[in-house]
């Protein structure tokens, strides 16, 4: 997702929206991961993971 999307996101003061984002873009990242690990490219596949785990931490932190 585009800086400027969480920028904007951040500036709205609704923190469960961002956190709501977050996540969406952590799932998009596991399939990023996945499609990877399909296609044989293990190495390709490490920084969508860790993506997906750092997104979907600050997610739950912004939901909870």
């Amino acid at each position: 997702m585009p800086i400027s999307s969480r920028i904007a996101l951040g500036f709205a003061k609704r923190p469960g929206t961002l956190g709501w984002v977050l996540i969406a873009d952590g799932l998009l990242q596991l399939f990023d991961a996945l499609h990877a690990l399909a296609q044989g490219k293990r190495r390709l596949a490490v920084l969508p993971a860790i993506l997906c785990v750092l997104d979907g931490v600050a997610g739950a932190i912004l939901l909870g």
